[in-house]
């Protein structure tokens, strides 16, 4: 096969085959970016050991667009490159490519590839902007080398080959994330408070059995016998941080043989906390303040104030938010009462972490709320919001599972507990701005495409649908039938055809006239309508009961008398039977409103 190379153009060489590819490389390809004040990041870019002819470029390249990105930018770009266009590569069988193969060809494949469910694990499309991240993740790189002496015309090549308009409207969210129900965000709630108060029941403990086994320190006795003795010979062993029961054992045979019978939670639980521990403060801050997930997450004690307000005490929370006009604002009450509340987690979290501070080997660390020490693997300081993380960050993400696990919960993700209260909240109100104020967007699309839930957008459509009806039904009757009338409460049912009623369906009236499917326009009628329903503990209500008795009476002279008695005699009947059960207090209350409806005809 011969192919047009980039540095020579109208040059044709021979295009090398598998047979003289490279064997793949056993050796880690890492590439290192140094930072200030901070040991080097080093991203392992694993899946090019599969494709030798492309480490050289393809490491250079990211090495290049690294530099002036953020370290959490470059861990997306790796994921987005390894689940793309190698996860693609992989998939095909293509190994042996140069960076000059990457043509229009290719790409084409490669997009019809991202368009099919071959692309996603879970078999469902990607979302398109999902797609052009993956897409764009090489071209990024590619475009890095553009004017580097030993690679720039190949990039030029490839640059010049990549098709354009890709997925228009990608940036525009065609669906919100999907909101947890109430039920399900309720028994969350409930399992993380448990969780929470079992913890301070256990620092506690904690406490009880050091100060016994201090005591205990100079008498001897049993480690196994005794975990107080056990916990204060750990204390005074590690300072800080306690390392696996193996190196426990090194230094002390006893003392780590005791440990490892205890368990983690038995022993370092009493001194710091794990990833696993700091789950419910997790969620249930996540829940109290609505913020972001990696806001949440990123949470330093610095931005976390205490105050007094006329005698009611108050947390003050300003979260992160890199993209955001201004960062998040959350006040919440720190009253003390029954249940958890902001002061109790903070303080909490406080005593759990607190040790492990002077033992922070990353200075980004320091002011972070959520520290801990993994329960396996390297027995080092660490936390879940840091500016190289976010939520996928496995540490969390096998934190949270565990969570769930233990409360046999429906499967969920930290990112949907915030559309889930700013839906609920709209729900609650029907006000997206009321949302929109704690959600802290500065323009309410955002909140309507982002954080709205299909079944509430439902709803607001089922709205905008009513009122279109009753529009049209207040132009067929002339304006007699009318929802925006000042006599109507807010509560009141707009879809019956009389004020003040309740009608069970008013697309599919009984009475005569009516068509099924069409909002009923029987005015008047409803006292003698199977479908109807009255309000007679209302006083409002009852007054438009007597307000429909007046204007049957006054349309005797409109009418004539045999239609009057034929039509309106019956009805007169019902709204006389129905005021009999009024209560003559509320009848007395209702006739001092002297309500007036137009006449029935």
């Amino acid at each position: 096969m011969l192919r047009k190379q980039a540095e020579a153009p109208g040059s044709l060489v021979p295009f090398e085959g598998r047979r003289n590819l490279p064997a793949p490389s056993s050796a880690k390809t890492i590439v290192t970016f140094p930072r200030a004040g901070l040991p080097p990041l080093s991203i392992e870019l694993d899946f090019l050991n599969n494709h030798p002819r492309l480490i050289e470029p393809i490491t250079h390249g990211f090495r290049l667009w690294g530099a002036s990105h953020a370290d959490k930018t470059k861990i997306h770009r790796k994921r987005d490159l390894a689940v793309g266009w190698f996860g693609f590569l992989q998939q095909t069988g293509r190994a042996d490519l140069t960076l000059a193969d990457f043509d229009k060809s290719l790409m084409l494949t490669f997009i019809s590839w991202l368009n099919s469910d071959e692309a996603s694990r879970h078999g469902n499309l990607l979302q398109p902007s999902v797609r052009s991240a993956r897409f764009y993740a090489l071209i990024a790189i590619v475009e890095a080398l553009r004017d580097d002496p030993g690679w720039g015309l190949h990039a030029q090549g490839v640059i010049a080959d990549v098709p354009r308009n890709l997925w228009v409207g990608r940036t525009r969210k065609t669906s919100p994330r999907p909101r947890l129900s109430k039920d399900h965000l309720a028994r969350i709630i409930s399992a993380a408070e448990g969780e929470v108060f079992a913890i301070a029941g256990r620092l506690q403990r904690g406490e009880h059995l050091l100060a016994k086994g201090r005591e205990a320190l100079c008498l001897g006795g049993s480690y196994r016998k005794d975990q107080g003795l056990c916990l204060a010979a750990l204390e005074c062993m590690y300072p800080g941080v306690i390392p696996n029961f193996q190196v426990i054992r090194r230094h002390d045979t006893a003392i780590g043989n005791a440990a490892r019978i205890l368990g983690r939670e038995e022993t370092a639980g009493y001194f710091y906390a794990s990833g696993r521990d700091l789950v419910p403060f997790v969620l249930l801050l996540s829940v109290a303040t609505a913020f972001n997930s990696d806001t949440i997450l990123s949470l330093e004690w610095s931005n976390i104030a205490f105050g007094n307000r006329f005698g009611q005490q108050f947390v003050r929370i300003v979260g992160s938010k890199p993209r955001a006009a201004t960062d998040p604002v959350a006040t919440l009450d720190a009253t003390a009462g029954d249940g958890t509340n902001a002061a109790q987690l903070f303080d909490l979290l406080r005593r759990l972490t607190e040790r492990l501070r002077p033992h922070i080997t990353d200075p980004r660390d320091e002011d972070h709320v959520f520290l801990f020490v993994p329960e396996r693997g390297d027995k080092r300081v660490t936390s879940f919001g840091r500016d190289d993380r976010d939520t996928q960050d496995s540490k969390w993400r096998l934190a949270l599972r565990s969570f769930i696990k233990d409360h046999g919960l429906e499967p969920f993700y930290l990112a949907q507990i915030r559309p889930t209260i700013l839906d609920e909240i709209q729900v609650t109100t029907g006000d997206i701005l009321a949302a929109r104020a704690v959600g802290q967007q500065q323009d309410p699309q955002t909140l309507w495409r982002h954080y709205t839930s299909n079944g509430t957008i439902q709803r607001y459509n089922e709205r905008l649908g009513e009122v279109f009806l009753a529009r049209e039904r207040w132009r067929e009757t002339h304006g007699v039938i009318d929802p925006r009338s000042r006599l109507l409460a807010p509560a009141m049912d707009r879809g019956a055809a009389t004020p003040g009623f309740i009608c069970l369906d008013p697309m599919d009236s009984p009475l005569p006239g009516q068509r099924r499917g069409r909002l009923c326009n029987a005015y008047g009628h409803c006292p003698s309508c199977p479908l109807a329903a009255a309000e007679i503990g209302k006083a409002a209500n009852v007054a438009l009961y007597q307000g429909l008795r007046q204007a049957i009476y006054a349309a005797q002279p409109s009418v004539g008398p045999k239609a009057w008695v034929a039509r309106w005699a019956p009805i007169l009947l019902d709204v006389d039977a129905l005021l009999q059960f009024v209560d003559p207090v509320i009848a007395a209350t209702a006739s001092r409103l002297n309500v007036k409806l137009p006449t029935v005809g």
